[in-house]
Formats: structure tokens, sequence, C-alpha cells
């Protein structure tokens, strides 16, 4: 078969896109694509080139993990199973200690719950489709969770913890619960 970058794209591309999947299928099958289906698959991988630049400028970039791991480990110890962390747009959940990254804080969008990346070892590891905006969340986080955990719970009425609704007004006031801000070290 054709060795082309184009047909090497979407073979590698078709592991998680059925629209790759079906124009390699109709490579092999027809011995090339029609132009409106090679128009497709090279605005397709000019895309993808262009999310993995973006993410190659933004980059595996260092942080100052510490407090988000320290509260991390705070919630642990407080006996917390199922643990996420809301702030900034996005939300913070620690993998399984079993799984393929024991240690890592995997990081999604807030809004749609889209996997963005992880944190490991003090390091972001975004992935090539990493949406602007999410370093800086991370940053803003970094600098102080109980902060940004409480400016999460004032701006929109629900713990950044639990997840919970805020309903005492000493609560309100703070921003999260006394239960949640105890048990994460905030």
């Amino acid at each position: 078969m054709s060795a082309s970058p184009l047909y090497t794209f979407l073979v590698g591309a078709s592991s998680w896109s059925s629209f790759a999947n079906s124009l390699v299928a109709a490579w092999e099958n027809y011995g090339s694509l029609t132009p409106r289906q090679e128009a497709a698959a090279r605005s397709m991988m000019e895309k993808c080139a262009a999310r993995k630049a973006h993410a190659d400028v933004v980059g595996a970039a260092p942080l100052d993990m510490a407090p988000i791991h320290k509260m991390f480990e705070a919630a642990i110890a407080a006996g917390l199973n199922k643990m996420a962390y809301r702030a900034e747009g996005v939300i913070i959940t620690p993998a399984k200690a079993s799984g393929k990254n024991p240690g890592a804080l995997y990081v999604k969008t807030a809004s749609r719950k889209e996997y963005q990346g992880k944190l490991l070892s003090g390091v972001w590891h975004p992935v090539s489709t990493v949406q602007d905006g999410i370093l800086d969340a991370l940053k803003v986080i970094a600098a102080n969770p109980s902060k940004a955990a409480q400016d999460y719970g004032k701006r929109t009425g629900q713990c950044s913890c639990c997840g919970r609704e805020l309903t005492d007004p000493v609560s309100i006031a703070n921003g999260i619960g006394p239960i949640c801000a105890q048990n994460w070290g905030l």
C-alpha cells in the first residue's frame, strides 16, 4: 500500500477517528481517495499538526505542584475515596493507584469534561488538543489552591471539593464548606 504521508497519518489517526478509519478502508479498497475525501483528509492532517504544534509550544511545562499535591494528600489522609477539585474552569482528579499513571493528577475541562492532560511529578503533560488557558488555570490553582477553591465557591455557589451546593451562610461567604476545607487542608 502507498506509504504517502497522508496515508501514514490516516492509518495512525484511524485508532481514534472513525472518519480516518473509513478513509483508510476507502484507500485500501479503491487505491486512492476521491478529491473531496483527499481534501478532507489533508484538512484533518493540517488541523492535527497545528494542535500538536500548539501543544509543543505549551509543552511539558514545569510547575510547582506541591500545593495541589499537598491538598490531595490531605484528602486521602482524611479517608476520602472519590476526589475531584474544581476551580478555574478545570476539574482535577487523582489517577488510580493501580492504574497506568499512579501519582498523576488528571485535568479535564469543567464544562464538557474533556481530558486536557495530566500533572505528573510536577510537570504538565498536555494532550495535543489542549485548550487555550488550561496551563494558566493550573498556575492560578497551584499558586493558592485554597483561594481558587473559595473563588470558585463564591462564583458558582458550589463547593470546589465535593460539588455540593453551598447553603450555610458562613459557607457561602467563605466559598467552601468547613468539612471540605478541613478534609482538603484548605
